[in-house]
């Protein structure tokens, strides 16, 4: 499977989940918002995708275009649509994690400071 923008997005993501190695610090408080920052952008560009998409399939189904034509087209903004919409969810589920674990980093920084 190639990696897409939001596979290395994911990627990116659970690495800064992870526990840091034993010794390492956590991981900088700057890096997690930016990762927050790129991912709440690709969001909103899936959500955008997303919508083409089911716009498109309206347009399709409202079309006079031949029924085989129709179907095929059908079929794969189905799964485009259906494809996703498990990113974005996969990816909003990932950042909420990910903004919990900036939470927790800025209140350990104001308890250390």
């Amino acid at each position: 499977m190639p990696e897409t923008t939001v596979t290395v997005l994911l990627e990116r993501i659970e690495t800064l989940l992870d526990d840091p190695p034993r010794g390492e610090r956590e991981p900088s408080l700057e890096r997690l918002e930016s990762t927050l920052t790129d991912g709440y952008a690709q969001a909103l560009q899936l959500e955008s995708d997303r919508l083409k998409v089911a716009r498109r399939i309206g347009e399709v189904a409202a079309s006079g275009a031949a029924a085989e034509a129709k179907a095929d087209e059908l079929a794969s903004l189905t799964l485009r649509l259906e494809t996703t919409g498990a990113e974005l969810d996969q990816l909003r589920r990932r950042l909420a994690s990910l903004s919990a674990r900036a939470r927790a980093v800025r209140h350990g920084s104001r308890l250390t400071a």
